[in-house]
């Protein structure tokens, strides 16, 4: 054999590896599009609109992204839909979907949105987090898992500070990814999920939450 033959054959063996190593990474997950708290979870619904009508009402909206519908946001007991059936997101097995709009009167709005999931905090925080966006800054904070940035001067910046019993102050947003248990209504199940906090404007909902 030539020593050229051998490089072409080289080569093409590599490109044929290449090509099965890219087909055989996994899709995005809905948790590591939901972590980064922003548009992208909408496109990645979109994204997985089939599979997910399937167990739920998925409503398309303009600009190519999509959400998991509930009957009322504003109402708590109709902020949450339960799928038919679970929905395997990699090994995360997601239960349900929850969306909930509150008016905290002079601290502004409370939107947040996200999955419900079978099983215990601390093992769905190990699951998920090396999917999750910046997830070297999500933190342990007594018995939830929690990465926290501050809307201040007209920019996001990390917070890692942010305590959940202050209030934001007036003009700024909070925005919080939190893996925390789901309530007694949810037993034996974990929220992981986003909120904004605080002086929420129209301009910042088109690109958080563009579903509303």
């Amino acid at each position: 054999m030539s020593k050229k033959t051998f490089e072409v054959m080289l080569v093409g063996s590599v490109m044929a590896l290449a090509a099965q190593a890219h087909a055989a990474e996994p899709a995005g997950t809905l948790i590591g599009a939901l972590s980064s708290c922003q548009k992208g979870f909408f496109d990645a619904v979109e994204a997985k609109h089939d599979a997910l009508s399937k167990i739920a009402t998925v409503q398309r909206h303009a600009g190519g992204t999509a959400f998991i519908e509930v009957t009322g946001r504003a109402k708590e007991d109709a902020s949450f839909v339960r799928f038919s059936a679970p929905y395997q997101d990699a090994d995360v097995p997601l239960i349900g979907y929850f969306d909930e709009v509150r008016d905290i009167g002079t601290l502004g709005k409370y939107y947040s949105w996200g999955f419900v999931v079978q099983g215990k905090v601390d093992d769905i925080a190990k699951q998920a987090t090396p999917r999750l966006a910046e997830a070297k800054r999500v933190r342990a904070a007594e018995g939830v898992y929690v990465r926290s940035d501050l809307w201040r001067n007209g920019h996001w910046q990390d917070d890692d500070q942010l305590a959940g019993n202050t209030a934001p102050a007036p003009g700024t947003v909070e925005r919080v990814l939190l893996i925390e248990d789901a309530g007694p209504e949810f037993s034996g199940a974990v929220r992981i999920g986003c909120s904004l906090q605080g002086s929420v404007t129209p301009a910042m909902l088109a690109t958080e939450r563009p579903d509303i």
